[in-house]
């Protein structure tokens, strides 16, 4: 078992580090945010990027002895999808950053690296007095996690455990399928721990930020507010995207509207050019589109070949079935009628059978010879004829 006490001298020299950079990229970013990336997936080095803007060229699998496996940066507020890209994985997350917020994205969650996550970090202050540790089972197997002299939790693959604070110098022993990792983090430090799996090498990646108080500083919402953007009218997408560039979360609803097209912005709360503080909510409602009608009308297609017509209900929303009948008037392949009738109002959505024509029918005609009239008539309609009587001037008898 290695013993990585070391990790408060280096962890020192790390924070100092991280303060001269966090210093200086915040100095020209507005709204600064918070983002950390770890390689989960892959043995063999990944390119990871933000939006295109490359943050790491080369990051390495967790070695299982560093002090931490996360490159950092201060990013502006906004969306972000950051991708890792190497020789057998390619995976991405897409992760919204709001002003004084932080997150680890992970590559790999339990699917051998087909995938990327984001962790968000627990951004309350830690003090002098204490250190911060989460825990994340980003593998696909059971995790021990062993914190000072509490009893051990065995975390289930996909699960974690949410932050907890303890003493400066507490130790930490965490063990996934056989690789056992055992450190001591120092005051005011929050560490993201995380078991990963490539598919054949399990191991632990550290994602450490050495102090809080100095990251806070750096991420802190402006002061004063910030305006509102007017998003209106664009789509969801680009408002949400418009919302966090300004500094704001955006919370979405949805409503019909006969006028916007669906999919695009109805109205915002609060207005365009409100004051808001930074971090807070702008609601938008989001358009469906008009509400469908609560009743339409049948179509007429009578007369229309059949694959006419069932493509023209269709097209209205219609279901369509279709059956024959013979028909004396109407010319084989054709519609005879639908059923519900043509011009009914029905309910969207509603069945209606085409009746199409097959044809007229051969039939057998009865011998009338000896009939009366009266059952002449009967035994022709029975057969599905018309007749007519002729008078014989030879035999005026009928």
């Amino acid at each position: 078992m290695k013993s990585f006490n070391r990790i408060a001298l280096i962890g020192a020299m790390v924070g100092v580090l991280l303060s001269s950079i966090v210093g200086a990229a915040g100095a020209q970013t507005e709204n600064p945010t918070y983002l950390a990336v770890v390689n989960g997936a892959s043995t063999d080095p990944v390119v990871v990027d933000a939006n295109g803007t490359e943050l790491a060229p080369s990051l390495a699998y967790p070695d299982g002895a560093s002090v931490s496996d996360a490159v950092s940066q201060i990013v502006g507020t906004g969306s972000y999808t950051v991708t890792f890209t190497g020789p057998t994985v390619v995976s991405d997350a897409t992760v919204d950053l709001a002003p004084g917020f932080a997150q680890t994205v992970v590559s790999g969650f339990g699917d051998n690296g087909e995938t990327a996550k984001g962790y968000p970090i627990d951004t309350t202050p830690v003090g002098a007095d204490s250190a911060k540790y989460a825990f994340w089972n980003a593998s696909t197997a059971d995790v021990d996690v062993t914190i000072g002299t509490a009893p051990t939790e065995t975390v289930a693959p996909g699960a974690g455990l949410e932050a907890k604070v303890v003493g400066p110098d507490t130790s930490v022993e965490v063990v996934v399928g056989g690789v056992t990792r055992t450190f001591v983090a120092t005051a005011d430090s929050y560490t993201d721990i995380f078991a990963v799996d490539d598919g054949v090498t399990p191991t632990i990646a550290l994602a450490v930020v050495p102090s809080m108080t100095d990251l806070l500083a750096e991420i802190a919402p402006p002061a004063g507010g910030v305006t509102v953007p007017d998003v209106i009218g664009q789509t969801e997408a680009d408002a949400n995207a418009t919302i966090t560039g300004a500094g704001l979360v955006a919370a979405t609803t949805e409503a019909a509207d006969d006028t916007v097209p669906a999919g695009n912005v109805i109205s915002q709360d609060p207005a365009a050019g409100a004051t808001a503080d930074a971090g807070s909510t702008v609601s938008i409602v989001v358009s469906t589109g008009p509400d469908a009608p609560a009743t339409v009308p049948v179509p007429d297609v009578a007369g229309q070949q059949a694959a006419d017509a069932q493509t023209a209900l269709e097209a209205e929303g219609f279901t369509v079935v279709t059956t024959e009948q013979p028909s004396m008037d109407v010319e084989a392949g054709l519609v005879i009628e639908t059923n519900p009738a043509a011009g009914t109002e029905v309910a969207p959505g509603t069945e209606v059978m085409i009746i199409v024509s097959s044809g007229a029918e051969d039939v057998v005609v009865p011998d009338f010879t000896g009939m009366s009239t009266e059952d002449a008539t009967t035994a022709a309609e029975d057969a599905g004829l018309m007749i007519t009587f002729v008078e014989d001037a030879n035999n005026p008898d009928p």
